[in-house]
């Protein structure tokens, strides 16, 4: 599934646990859709974007921060153990069509998959 970059076309991003800087986010990202729509992702709070956890990552990831609070290492600063935890977290991104209602989510391989709502409309399943 191709994901546009302005108008150029780019590869598929890793994971955010996995990305070593920010350069990937100074590009303006796009997912052309199958029905033609263009689903951007280009600042933060978007209705139609979302992080999905796995039911096991959720529960992992709760530990995680229970460890933190419980017993704060003592050679991190709150500002590093915030980021340790944010990159621990296991969450795949997702994206819903405002057209046609198809979810797109990145696999385990950081590939684009998507999912066809029965209804065939824009459900606003990532905007509670």
């Amino acid at each position: 599934m191709p994901i546009h970059s302005g108008e150029e076309m780019v590869g598929w991003h890793p994971p955010y646990g996995e990305l070593q800087s920010d350069a990937f986010w100074s590009v303006f990202v796009k997912i052309k859709c199958e029905c033609g729509a263009v689903i951007p992702d280009q600042t933060d709070n978007l209705s139609f974007k979302g992080y999905v956890f796995g039911d096991k990552d959720w529960f992992n990831f709760w530990d995680i921060v229970d460890e933190a609070i419980e017993n704060p290492p003592a050679v991190e600063t709150k500002e590093q153990t915030a980021m340790r935890i944010r990159r621990s977290e296991k969450t795949r991104m997702a994206w819903e069509c405002f057209q046609c209602g198809r979810l797109y989510m990145d696999d385990s391989q950081s590939q684009l998959v998507q999912y066809v709502p029965i209804n065939g409309k824009y459900n606003k399943i990532l905007d509670r």
